[in-house]
């Protein structure tokens, strides 16, 4: 009987607490071994706290763990905050690598190459849809935030946010129609600007209206030393959308320098010219000081020679052509770009009789040709100016224009009618058979005064 009350008195001070301590040590032990490895996987303790909407600061939820949860609509005027610990996150590190810093590639469904919508850090934070809303699309999207060290290029698992998208906005915003990217500013070369801009209307009559002002323009960088030129008119058209257009000539670039890699930078003011946060840029080469070699499409007639003595041609001498940065196109293309290659599209050929002309080939696909393959046809002998010249895909001509023009005395063809057949002779011909007509008629008087 003492043997079994000692054992129960073991039982009850001591296996007891000894089940009580190990089945609560590992029932914790998972979880701890979890955190663990959600530590390494997350060294940066990376958290989607919050989005930006409509100004204002609003809190996400946890769904699980590192699963980030909005659940109203985000629009392009939104942003998304994400909080980190412990480095310095910052595109710089992309390029140039260091201790402490890296940065977040953030993916769109899942991590791969393909998905990658857009490097994060300090120098875009918090990270705006409209950045990215080329790619989202209008419903639920997944984005996963990744964290990048800098210096072993180790690429951490990552963090989810899931939110509804729209893909509107009630903001200002600027959309350049005309030029394109990378287009040629120069003296004597005027290029035309086309602005669109949403939400937003010019005047000149000041108002109290947020959504009222004036455009201001600037080279590179937005400082009064760098100011262009200001707009307070334009159009609203039928879709709600105002419409500004001017023309390279009424901005001052006097004071830009020759570079492959300017910007313009459209920005948004209210009517006393105070600067709003809404601007958009254009990529453009500037060239006024003519020291750049920007390789412009250039077009030049190199046969027949323009310093040749006898400027005579007939419908079947060849004209030759030399292109440069230029693709021709041998047949029509179908394109509904706004802004079509500089470098791409068609030749065009023009002959010129003093004040009238006639535009032949549209779109000629080689760089030869005869009068007659282009379908001039005349029987008046006299001058003539041949003009060639380039266009983009749209037909629209380039800019700084590429063309070259030649004079010549144009010599047609002879065309001597019968009752049986139709003869083609040259000049020299004609000069021959009346020649011949001379030899005979003199040849005939001759004879009649012999016999007589």
């Amino acid at each position: 009987m003492e043997y079994f009350n000692k054992l129960k008195s073991v039982f009850t001070y001591k296996i007891i607490p000894l089940i009580i301590f190990f089945s609560v040590f590992f029932s914790l032990y998972p979880v701890n071994l979890l955190a663990q490895s959600l530590n390494q996987k997350n060294p940066i303790d990376l958290k989607i706290s919050a989005v930006v909407q409509n100004n204002t600061r609003q809190n996400t939820r946890l769904e699980s763990v590192d699963k980030w949860v909005y659940d109203s609509e985000l629009s392009l005027d939104d942003a998304i905050r994400y909080n980190w610990k412990g480095v310095d996150l910052n595109l710089k590190y992309k390029t140039k690598p260091a201790k402490d810093g890296g940065y977040i590639n953030v993916y769109l469904d899942s991590v791969s190459p393909e998905n990658l919508l857009t490097g994060a850090g300090l120098d875009n934070y918090p990270l705006k849809l409209n950045a990215i809303a080329s790619r989202l699309k209008p419903g639920s999207n997944t984005l996963l935030f990744s964290y990048v060290n800098s210096l072993t290029k180790a690429e951490y698992l990552p963090v989810t946010f899931v939110f509804n998208f729209k893909n509107v906005s009630s903001n200002p915003s600027i959309e350049v129609i005309k030029p394109g990217a990378k287009a040629v500013f120069m003296k004597d070369v005027e290029q035309d600007i086309q602005i669109q801009i949403k939400n937003f209307r010019l005047s000149n009559t000041p108002t109290r209206d947020s959504n009222v002002g004036k455009l201001m323009v600037y080279a590179n960088e937005v400082k009064q030393a760098n100011f262009l030129g200001k707009f307070s008119t334009g159009r609203e058209l039928p879709t709600g959308v105002f419409e500004v257009n001017f023309n390279s000539k009424e901005l001052d670039f006097s004071r830009v320098a020759d570079n492959e890699n300017s910007k313009l930078i459209f920005v948004l003011t209210d009517t006393n010219e105070k600067i709003l946060p809404y601007s958009s840029s254009l990529d453009i080469i500037t060239n006024y000081q003519n020291t750049l070699n920007v390789g412009l499409p250039r077009v030049t007639i190199v046969e027949p020679k323009k310093d040749r003595t006898d400027q005579t041609v007939s419908p079947d001498d060849k004209f030759i052509v030399q292109l440069e940065n230029f693709e021709l196109y041998t047949e029509r293309q179908i394109t509904t770009s706004p802004n079509p290659s500089p470098n791409k599209g068609y030749l065009q050929i023009t002959v010129i009789n003093g004040d009238s002309s006639k535009p032949l080939a549209p779109v000629w696909p080689k760089t030869e040709f005869t009068l007659n393959e282009i379908g001039y046809n005349s029987k008046v002998e006299g001058q003539r100016t041949i003009k060639v010249h380039l266009t983009n895909i749209n037909f629209e001509v380039l800019k700084p224009e590429a063309k070259d023009t030649i004079s010549v005395i144009y010599q047609p063809n002879i065309v001597v009618e019968d009752n049986q057949n139709t003869v083609v002779q040259s000049d020299t011909w004609r000069l021959v058979l009346i020649g011949m007509t001379i030899i005979l008629i003199v040849g005939g008087i001759s004879v009649l005064i012999t016999r007589g």
